[in-house]
């Protein structure tokens, strides 16, 4: 199984920001059911799940409607990298550090969607990002 692409996490290696967990998409992919659907949101659903005693929150990032082949790889991509470039980099209790990543290598089946993984917590995510609102 795949990992992390080595542009994505290795660039960031050299900032001096921690890279992800290397996803096997093999070892998560069968948490990717309705029955595990926990959110959604711009990007693709959102599932429990767990991998290495971790409980997980794993977002599939799907493409943009309207965008096939290359374009959606691209995007894919570029969202992909651009979500990791921020939740590694940066602390602030409205980001949930990243866990995990898995980017499908160009000869993965089409099935196989990039993921992101976070620490799942066991909380309301309104209640923590907003406390006074709740």
């Amino acid at each position: 199984a795949a990992a992390i692409d080595a542009g994505a996490a290795a660039a960031r290696a050299d900032d001096g920001v921690a890279t992800c967990i290397r996803l096997p998409y093999d070892a998560v992919s069968r948490y990717l059911v309705d029955a595990n659907v926990i959110g959604a949101g711009g990007y693709g659903r959102v599932y429990r799940g767990e991998h290495a005693g971790m409980a997980l929150a794993i977002k599939v990032i799907e493409p943009r409607a309207g965008m096939a082949g290359d374009d959606a790889d691209d995007e894919e991509r570029r969202a992909l990298d651009a979500e990791l470039n921020v939740v590694s980099r940066y602390r602030h209790p409205h980001l949930l550090p990243v866990s995990g990543a898995y980017v499908p290598p160009a000869d993965a089946p089409p099935h196989h969607r990039p993921l992101i993984a976070y620490q799942l917590l066991h909380c309301d995510l309104t209640e923590r990002l907003f406390p006074a609102a709740a």
